[in-house]
């Protein structure tokens, strides 16, 4: 992963020192959202990358990223992908968070899916 890619301009995670990286087996969404007490996410800042997070427009899809993106109990959620998401349904997404600030940035090299929560220095993937 390029952190230090000029695209993204100042990037929040300084990847030094010790890290926690649990993995989870399977796709299920819910498998995602029975991690976040995990990586201690509550009121800190949650690094996503997942390159199918807002790419599906129908309301199920929607409701459950809105659920996924909530139950992280993050107050900031930065979403890094190459290209930017899809905008209607990011916007639909972040209009729906009730607080958390979601915000895109261009990061060219990543892994495909992770989870990490900047201040408590653990995530999954």
């Amino acid at each position: 992963m390029d952190l230090d890619n000029k695209n993204i301009g100042s990037f929040p995670v300084e990847m030094t020192g010790d890290h926690t990286f649990l993995s989870y087996s399977g796709d299920d969404p819910e498998d995602v959202i029975d991690r976040f007490p995990d990586i201690d996410s509550v009121g800190k800042t949650v690094v996503i990358t997942d390159p199918y997070l807002f790419t599906q427009q129908d309301e199920d899809n929607k409701k459950l990223a809105i659920k996924a993106l909530t139950k992280t109990g993050a107050s900031r959620i930065i979403y890094c992908q190459h290209d930017h998401p899809n905008r209607r349904v990011f916007g639909d997404i972040q209009a729906n968070l009730n607080g958390i600030i979601l915000e895109y940035k261009k990061l060219e090299k990543c892994h495909d899916r992770f989870w990490y929560c900047v201040e408590s220095k653990q995530g999954f993937y």
